[in-house]
């Protein structure tokens, strides 16, 4: 590291963007792939959840902070708006810490992004979305399923990296 202070607040709004677009790249990628591909990300299983990866996870997360909240879900006309806009705060959020981590810890920038993108995949898909209800269990989600989310995911980390990395290095 240099001798230079850190600067974190600076680093932590490189990542902020670096999150804000690798989200918009893997919303993109989630609305053109995924029928070419064979993934179901909108179809629910007998239980009514829905699989790992899944969009409509943002969405009960939303309700469940607007009945936490104000007692009443998201009216219908509001869910896309709302969950595009948890969508883009989570990404941006994580893509904050992420600068930080990044200026504190070079190791996490492995890959251009890639282990960051692996290790969103394993927490919050394969085990708190889960764990919290929000989608289904992870053995329900079929392979193909769990693939496509794998490679959104690395898609995510990959893009944040290469945006922080061109904010950085300014």
């Amino acid at each position: 590291m240099d001798s230079q202070p850190l600067d974190l607040g600076k680093h932590a709004l490189f990542g902020l963007v670096a999150g804000l677009a690798a989200t918009a790249a893997t919303a993109a990628f989630m609305q053109l792939a995924s029928k070419p591909s064979g993934v179901d990300l909108q179809g629910e299983d007998e239980e009514g959840d829905v699989p790992i990866g899944s969009p409509q996870a943002a969405t009960r997360a939303v309700d469940l902070g607007a009945e936490t909240l104000t007692g009443h879900d998201v009216p219908d006309d509001a869910k896309e708006g709302a969950t595009g806009a948890f969508q883009f705060a989570f990404g941006g959020l994580l893509g904050a810490a992420y600068g930080v981590a990044a200026r504190l810890l070079p190791e996490v920038t492995a890959g251009r992004g890639t282990l960051f993108g692996t290790g969103i995949y394993a927490l919050f898909d394969e085990v708190l979305v889960p764990a919290t209800g929000l989608s289904g269990d992870p053995e329900d989600s079929p392979p193909r399923t769990h693939a496509f989310a794998f490679g959104a995911h690395l898609l995510f980390g990959g893009v944040a990296e290469t945006v922080r990395r061109l904010l950085a290095d300014r």
